[in-house]
């Protein structure tokens, strides 16, 4: 109740919501979870899953620190995320892209790829122009320096942000997961699927690209 007290139920309330609409939307986080939950199997897609998570932690961190104040007052330095990002998302999206049909096992994941994936999720999440956005933008509004420690008040809704990524996330890859060995057809669905969001992701990045372009 005292961690409560900190920020108060009823903004906790409205942070959740908050929170929530915007995981939800579709974006290049699950794309990324789901891609590599349909190219790896489901252990690839809690590794991505975690990187995910790990990445709206530093995030949380970034914001507590300050660094938000940097991308307001560092001329083109957002612009510059923005196209770094979509670069990356581009490249993400053309590995999907290469997908091949071929025999996988749920344990063919080695711990080095797992790794790997898990760290390509940071740089996904923390390339993400959408959550720089609401991290400097809509996170700061919630905190409340009066009602004592900030790195308390950061903590609490960290972890509201990671709770709702491994709930929508999680839940999506699992779904996918679920889905793909019902409809059968082998890895050849599970490639298609793969594919899907390898496009998909390639038109996030050209959107992104798009708007540091024309300030859209």
């Amino acid at each position: 109740m005292e961690l409560i007290s900190l920020i108060g139920p009823g903004q906790l309330w409205i942070f959740f919501i908050l929170v929530l609409g915007i995981i939800a939307l579709p974006g290049s986080d699950i794309a990324f979870v789901i891609g590599n939950t349909l190219a790896g199997g489901r252990s690839s897609g809690m590794a991505a899953l975690s990187g995910i998570v790990l990445g709206g932690i530093a995030h949380s961190l970034m914001a507590y620190l300050g660094i938000g104040l940097i991308l307001q007052t560092v001329p083109g330095a957002f612009s510059a995320m923005l196209f770094l990002g979509a670069a990356y998302l581009a490249w993400l999206g053309y590995q999907l892209l290469k997908a091949e049909p071929g025999p996988r096992s749920e344990h063919n994941a080695t711990a080095r790829s797992r790794i790997a994936t898990m760290g390509q999720g940071i740089i996904t999440c923390l390339l993400n122009p959408k959550a720089y956005f609401f991290m400097f933008a809509v996170f700061p509004q919630f905190i409340q320096p009066e009602k004592g420690s900030l790195g308390m008040q950061v903590i609490i809704l960290g972890m509201i942000i990671s709770f709702v990524q491994i709930a929508i996330y999680g839940g999506s890859a699992w779904a996918m997961s679920k889905l793909t060995r019902k409809l059968g057809d082998g890895r050849t669905l599970e490639v298609k699927l793969s594919r899907a969001m390898g496009v998909f992701l390639i038109l996030i990045a050209s959107l992104s690209i798009a708007r540091g372009i024309w300030g859209g």
